[in-house]
């Protein structure tokens, strides 16, 4: 998998700002990831099987930070 870059961003001055970039950002990548696994050659259950894969090295990844 690819490193993980961090990307700082300004102008988020409230807590309820951040909340809501951080949810937006979440519900973007979801998206994206969802589409992928759903164009592959796979039958369902194995795209099951890979997204969830795919999640658990996402949240493993975000507790190591």
């Amino acid at each position: 998998m690819a490193e993980i870059k961090k990307v700082e961003v300004i102008g988020l001055e409230t807590k309820e700002d951040r909340e809501y970039f951080a949810k937006q950002c979440a519900d973007f990548w979801m998206y994206c990831i969802s589409k992928k696994i759903s164009e592959l050659p796979l039958s369902h259950e194995k795209k099951v099987e890979f997204a969830n894969q795919v999640i658990d090295r996402i949240k493993g990844e975000e507790s190591k930070q």
